[in-house]
């Protein structure tokens, strides 16, 4: 993933957008397709996957780490994709934006927070190979 400028004019207008099981439009995000979103603002590409209930959130992961390559990193960098647990399992990302701040979909709709308040949940940093 080459140094990308954050298009912040577009990531903004994602906050605030409603959480939506499926979601990948303004009308209402989950987490994966709000990296998707944030993704294609960037010009960059991320296959979709497809779930049918929140139970199979880690088979989506299973099916979306086979269909890119993924790069673990040591730390975050720009517009890598942070996989966090809940419940002790993988079954949540968001995207770093920079200056210790992701994006991410929660229930409560698409917010940016201070990556520190996951900190002692996050399972790591991804670099899509693709990128």
């Amino acid at each position: 993933m080459s140094r990308t400028s954050i298009n912040y004019e577009k990531i903004k207008e994602l906050v605030g957008c409603p959480y939506k099981i499926h979601g990948r439009t303004k009308e209402g995000f989950d987490c994966y397709g709000i990296d998707i979103e944030v993704y294609k603002i960037h010009g960059m590409y991320l296959p979709d996957v497809d779930y049918d209930n929140p139970e199979q959130y880690e088979s989506v992961f299973l099916e979306m780490i086979q269909k890119v390559k993924y790069e673990k990193l040591a730390y975050p960098q720009e517009l890598c994709i942070i996989v966090i647990k809940i419940i002790n399992e993988p079954t949540h990302t968001g995207v770093y934006l920079e200056h210790g701040l992701f994006i991410h979909a929660t229930k409560e709709g698409v917010k940016i927070e201070p990556l520190h308040r996951w900190e002692n949940r996050i399972e790591g940093y991804y670099k899509p190979s693709n990128c």
